[in-house]
């Protein structure tokens, strides 16, 4: 197993307040029960989205005039206080949330997530 999950604590309540009373989300989220938040931890992954990450940034400032910087709190997801640090501004990072059963979990940990399965 190339992964590892960690527990995220400070996500669990903000989640769960969102789903609930976010006009953006479909009815049956609205009673939704957030058990846990984990974090997914795979270095190999990380690496890659972390490369990506790089190249986009390098695209960005070459075509800085062009590329509209996204606010860092939106409608369609948490707010996180103290967390946002941890995201790139520059490159319009956001966090991704993705509800789904353990199994899958460990799917997505250990290949990564396909948005084409979602």
């Amino acid at each position: 197993m190339g992964f590892h999950r960690v527990t995220s604590t400070f996500a669990r309540a903000p989640l769960e307040k969102f789903m609930v009373e976010s006009s953006v989300c479909c009815p049956a989220t609205k009673k939704t029960k957030v058990l846990s938040v984990e974090r997914i931890e795979n270095e190999n992954l990380w690496q890659m989205y972390q490369t990506r990450k790089d190249m986009l940034r390098k695209m960005v400032l070459a075509r800085a005039p062009s590329v509209r910087k996204l606010s860092a709190v939106t409608r369609w997801q948490p707010v996180l206080t103290g967390s946002v640090a941890d995201l790139s501004a520059d490159v319009n990072e956001f966090y991704l949330f993705h509800g789904t059963s353990s199994r899958m979990a460990s799917v997505i940990a250990e290949h990564g997530f396909d948005e084409r399965m979602a």
